[in-house]
């Protein structure tokens, strides 16, 4: 059984699904499932530590206009359809040249695909250029995804909001985490991060600099709570992808002299990411929506405090000792900040989570998570 995914990026800058597919398809090799990853870039080159590491399969065929368009990579789809020699076509995102093509020509030649939208269809997403998303809608991608054989969603939400764009078959199935190994601070040679100073406590924000992720506002609760002039930090990791929200940001810092204690490190990978998580007190991230949140999972494995907003699918931080929810406001995440220090005193024993209960009883690890796939994946072959 041969199984290709598709999806628009797989470099490291590209976020969660430059994690989670790997990933997930480490765990499914363990269950004999042949599968491959086919992707667009630029100049045919991926930055990906992960698919290098876990050996995955994966071809990167070169842009040919637009953001993604790849006319090598709807060729390569069309002769495997006519071929006959992918089983099934799996397609992650919705709003991307690839899935639109891939999608078509499957249905043309009856090849059986798969849709995990990875948030695109939520109703906020639709927001976003919504003439266009709903002209679009009408004209083709409604008919093509209802003809999935499934719409893979990961809670009850996102599975809803499929639903109300359209008339299709959906399983519910959440992403996995991946429970680390040794301590990377005892397993990495990275000079660099090992001789940062992380100040007297440090808070780390590892996403990618966008208006949805409001990290204007966790820099903003940073200077309300007054952290800074007790020597915190606050690491920014991560691509920018928005230079005018960026640019605001990079003001309100210099207004506010935070320059000394707002470090920008930029895209950080493997093994320095698993460092950061590690030496950083307090994970934070503010996402107006997250069907997931792979930087959230992996601050929790890595048994760091996470400060989120309530728009992501992740409940009973605080039953745990392990984070908290909050609202989309600077207060309340100043308070929360100002929380995390009163019941943690000292850097030894700041980390009283209980983390290891916390992952046995509200997630679910990338094997289960492949298992669950390879049922699918079989009875759809097998049919």
């Amino acid at each position: 059984m041969r199984v290709v995914h598709i999806i628009e990026r797989i470099d490291s800058s590209y976020g969660g699904p430059a994690v989670s597919l790997p990933l997930f398809l480490k765990s499914l090799d363990k269950l004999h499932v042949d599968s491959e990853v086919w992707s667009v870039s630029m100049d045919s080159n991926v930055d990906n530590k992960l698919l290098h590491d876990f050996g995955v399969n994966f071809s990167v065929f070169r842009r040919s206009f637009g953001r993604y368009l790849s006319l090598a990579l709807v060729y390569k789809v069309l002769l495997s359809c006519v071929k006959r020699d992918v089983d099934i076509f799996h397609f992650h995102s919705v709003w991307s040249s690839p899935t639109w093509f891939g999608m078509l020509l499957c249905r043309i030649f009856k090849v059986p695909y798969i849709l995990s939208p990875r948030s695109s269809l939520y109703d906020k997403s639709l927001q976003k250029r919504r003439a266009l998303k709903s002209l679009l809608s009408v004209l083709f991608l409604r008919s093509l995804i209802s003809k999935c054989e499934f719409v893979h969603c990961t809670d009850d939400e996102e599975e809803r909001d499929v639903l109300r764009f359209c008339n299709c078959r959906t399983i519910v199935i959440p992403h996995g985490v991946d429970l680390p190994g040794e301590s990377h601070r005892q397993s990495s040679s990275s000079e660099e991060l090992t001789k940062m100073d992380f100040g007297l406590r440090s808070i780390l924000y590892c996403s990618r600099i966008h208006p949805r992720k409001n990290l204007h506002i966790a820099i903003e609760a940073f200077a309300n709570s007054g952290l800074a002039r007790l020597g915190w930090k606050f690491f920014v990791a991560g691509p920018v992808d928005d230079r005018v929200y960026f640019n605001s940001i990079s003001q309100y810092i210099d207004k506010n002299s935070l320059h000394n204690n707002v470090v920008f490190l930029g895209m950080v990978v493997e093994p320095e990411k698993s460092l950061l998580y590690e030496y950083c007190d307090v994970f934070i991230l503010l996402s107006s929506f997250e069907n997931f949140g792979m930087s959230i999972a992996e601050a929790i494995v890595s048994n760091s405090y996470v400060i989120i907003s309530k728009n992501t699918p992740w409940s009973n931080l605080e039953q745990y000792g392990v984070g908290c929810s909050c609202e989309i406001d600077a207060s309340e995440v100043a308070n929360a900040l100002l929380e995390y220090c009163s019941i943690n005193q000292d850097r030894e024993g700041s980390r009283i989570g209980d983390y290891e209960g916390y992952i046995r009883d509200n997630c679910i690890l990338w094997d289960d998570v492949a298992m669950k796939f390879e049922s699918e994946y079989r009875r759809i072959y097998e049919s």
